[in-house]
């Protein structure tokens, strides 16, 4: 397994089983290919994909919203209140019976809604595989490494214009090592105009 990682363009995506492979060189060169998905790792379990119970309840279904702003749910809960006092008797003839067009919906919303207020959900990269409770993770992409948000300049009691607290100690040993390219003011960069850092 050593070896193979040696010889391989990309060690990390060499596995324990790649070392059984008829050419396991080839196999791995294979894998490094820029944009090739990978083969999911459920190919060897022995339940079926997405089968397995988990313990984690899922919320109700809510509507998203630019649906929400159309008032349709309002709609949808007076006319459920209207068919909860029918009896059965008046159910059953509804039922026999239907009558068109009962929401009292303003279709120009609605268009509006689905044709220009729509948004789209957010979607997994490609070659990236679902899984159960794979939306519930938490993801770090709207951090960025030196920006500070507004609530965290609140929790730090920081006010406008002024220097983070930990700017001495990066003055003193430098720059994280994880981004040694970063600019950080102050640092390795000038300071922001009509910013004080005392």
């Amino acid at each position: 397994l050593t070896e193979l990682k040696n010889r391989a363009p990309r060690p990390e995506v060499v596995e324990v089983h790649d070392t059984t492979a008829t050419d396991p060189d080839m196999l791995v060169t294979l894998k490094a290919v820029h944009n090739a998905v990978p083969v999911p790792r459920h190919w060897s379990h022995k339940s079926k994909y997405l089968q397995r119970r988990r313990g984690n309840e899922k919320e109700p279904f809510t509507l998203p919203p630019f649906i929400q702003a159309t008032g349709i749910d309002k709609v949808r809960e007076s006319y459920q209140e209207e068919e909860s006092k029918k009896s059965l008797k008046q159910k059953a003839r509804d039922r026999m019976r239907p009558k068109a067009n009962r929401l009292d919906v303003n279709w120009s919303v609605l268009r509006e809604a689905f044709f220009e207020h729509q948004t789209k959900p957010k979607l997994i990269v490609h070659g990236d595989l679902y899984y159960d409770g794979k939306e519930y993770e938490t993801t770090f992409d709207r951090y960025l490494p030196g920006v500070l948000s507004t609530e965290l300049k609140e929790a730090l009691g920081m006010p406008d214009g002024a220097p983070p607290p930990w700017i001495v100690n990066m003055q003193r040993f430098g720059p994280p090592p994880s981004y040694p390219n970063m600019k950080v003011p102050g640092v390795n960069a000038p300071i922001p105009p009509g910013a004080s850092y005392g």
